[in-house]
């Protein structure tokens, strides 16, 4: 089993999660994660030693078992969870904790991003980038959005702020490179 694979998908269903239900998504992941504890404690007080486990208790622990796992991972990693498509970041390129609206509109940008609205989401990036102007993973994103939308020159300016801001950030490394590369190839006379 590839468990990178494997946390790949959970960290996209914690962000999508965390995405549709907001603020409330918190509260939320508690409520489950307790209900999955009182599924896993059930066969517990009914399970008797001189008889085997029925097919309900083997059920609602291996049900219980997932719900508190995962849920109870949402609640205890809120704050740290990577985000899919973001890569693994480093400190500089976060905006600062209090920039909540900066934080929303990029959330934004990825939604719209996510539905091809590349207008909207562009102009979602550009104003988390009003409010940081030195976040590296919003420049990251612009650039993959005018890339998506054939501005390679644009897109190539906003991957070098990225990496300029956040040398660590190997998505906006990644990404300079890769359009770099199709830029050359692009031109007349390339090989």
């Amino acid at each position: 089993m590839d468990w990178r694979k494997l946390f790949e998908l959970y960290t996209a269903f914690a962000y999508a999660f965390r995405l549709k239900f907001g603020e409330q998504a918190l509260r939320m992941a508690i409520a489950i994660t307790v209900i999955g504890l009182a599924m896993l404690l059930w066969p517990c007080f009914v399970f008797r030693p001189d008889q085997p486990l029925s097919v309900p208790a083997i059920v609602s622990l291996i049900i219980g078992i997932i719900l508190a796992g995962l849920f109870g991972h949402i609640v205890v990693t809120w704050k740290t969870l990577p985000m899919p498509g973001r890569g693994e970041v480093d400190a500089q390129s976060l905006p600062s904790s209090e920039n909540v609206q900066a934080q929303q509109l990029l959330e934004k940008a990825y939604s719209y991003v996510d539905v091809g609205k590349l207008e909207n989401a562009l102009r979602e990036c550009e104003g988390a980038l009003e409010l940081e102007p030195g976040w590296a993973e919003a420049h990251n994103l612009r650039g993959v959005i005018l890339d998506d939308m054939g501005r390679a020159k644009e897109a190539i300016a906003a991957y070098r702020e990225a990496v300029r801001l956040a040398p660590g950030f190997e998505e906006a490394v990644q990404n300079l490179a890769e359009a770099q590369e199709e830029e050359r190839q692009a031109k007349p006379g390339a090989k």
